[in-house]
């Protein structure tokens, strides 16, 4: 049995043409040639298609591990956590390296490399005491304890001082430092409005670290620096009133018998629910709250409230003194979540709903006081 060019090699040499396809298929039957397999052109392509995606997939992979076991790893200097970790942090990355920089002068060079010996725990405490100096009516130095955030890993360069007052108001000041200029962005105690106030490293120094009665100072101001998550765990009560005080709220019945009010309504309930069950609260104070109602007949009063475990409770609700009206609340992740309220009045079970509201405060001062 011979190839098929061959047979028509020979069939043309002894007939003087070329066979057509029934003489070609009548030889294959005969057994005279080997049939010839023919591959289409969409054979070939999926083959090529499928060649290129496994050679892309090959390089991807071999890319892949290459740079799994040959890509540097960080050092445990440039992933320690300025935030979490400890106080005595000793991340000075930034620091060390604006040190290290050309561009300085000699003697900001040498102020930097002061600057980069002290603690952690110690820059923060020379911060504090030169903002105090800028705006001595801050609470900042009499806080018993403060801490620092830093923005990213950028350390005490970029960052905010966090401290509570004796309110339990909590307090944030922004720093960032740019070689040997430390700049402050705060709100004015007296104006209301930011300012922006810059010192330089070598005078903060010369001020509050250059003999041993300033150092002391210092160090003693120091040891109240601790880290945010120990801020916040020290006192939990802190957390709800910063979350409370200057802060207005609406406390909504959202659920009548288990049915929303306009439902409720249309079943027999009474028609003011909406109404009657919307009440307005203004937190002045860690000890007062200004209350409200809907309507020009419903007065404002002050009331008294306290933080429980597991409630804020408020002594009115509904003009009804003696009532307690309870907002359960948990933290979560460092904020408070206040959670909905079932309170069962007159056989029927109500559910009301507690949230921040902006112009609740504008609301409740624009009432007549009760008086």
């Amino acid at each position: 049995m011979i190839q098929k060019r061959e047979w028509e090699k020979s069939f043309k040499n002894v007939n003087g043409r070329e066979p057509n396809e029934q003489e070609y298929q009548q030889a294959v039957s005969e057994g005279l040639v080997k049939e010839e397999v023919i591959r289409s052109k969409n054979d070939k392509r999926t083959i090529i298609i499928v060649g290129s995606i496994l050679g892309t997939l090959l390089a991807i992979i071999i890319a892949i591990l290459l740079t799994i076991f040959f890509y540097p790893k960080p050092s445990n200097d440039q992933t320690a956590t300025f935030n979490d970790g400890s106080s005595k942090s000793t991340l000075r990355s930034a620091s060390t390296s604006m040190a290290q920089s050309t561009s300085l002068s000699e003697h900001d060079r040498q102020v930097l490399m002061d600057w980069d010996r002290l603690s952690l725990n110690q820059q923060i405490a020379l911060l504090a005491q030169t903002y105090a100096g800028i705006n001595p009516q801050t609470t900042l130095l009499s806080a018993e304890k403060i801490a620092m955030t830093a923005n990213g890993n950028a350390g005490v360069n970029d960052g905010y001082i966090q401290w509570y007052d004796d309110t339990n108001v909590q307090h944030k000041l922004d720093v960032v430092i740019n070689n040997n200029t430390v700049i402050f962005n705060y709100i004015d105690n007296m104006s209301g409005q930011p300012q922006k106030k810059e010192v330089k490293i070598n005078s903060l120094l010369s001020t509050y670290y250059q003999n041993g009665i300033s150092k002391q100072t210092t160090d003693n101001i120091a040891l109240k620096v601790v880290t945010p998550a120990e801020l916040q765990s020290s006192d939990p009560k802190s957390i709800i009133y910063e979350a409370l005080i200057n802060k207005g709220f609406r406390r909504s019945l959202v659920s009548y018998d288990g049915m929303d009010v306009d439902t409720a309504m249309k079943n027999g309930a009474p028609q003011n629910l909406a109404h009657d069950g919307t009440q307005y609260y203004y937190f002045e104070s860690k000890e007062s709250v200004k209350t409200t109602g809907v309507g020009n007949y419903a007065y404002s009063a002050n009331h008294p409230y306290k933080i429980t475990d597991t409630d804020i409770e408020i002594g009115y609700i509904n003009n009804a003194p003696g009532n307690m009206a309870k907002i359960p609340y948990r933290i979560e992740n460092g904020s408070v979540v206040f959670e909905a309220s079932s309170v069962n009045f007159e056989g029927h079970n109500i559910v009301f709903s507690f949230t921040k509201d902006p112009t609740a405060k504008d609301y409740i001062y624009s009432k007549k006081e009760s008086q």
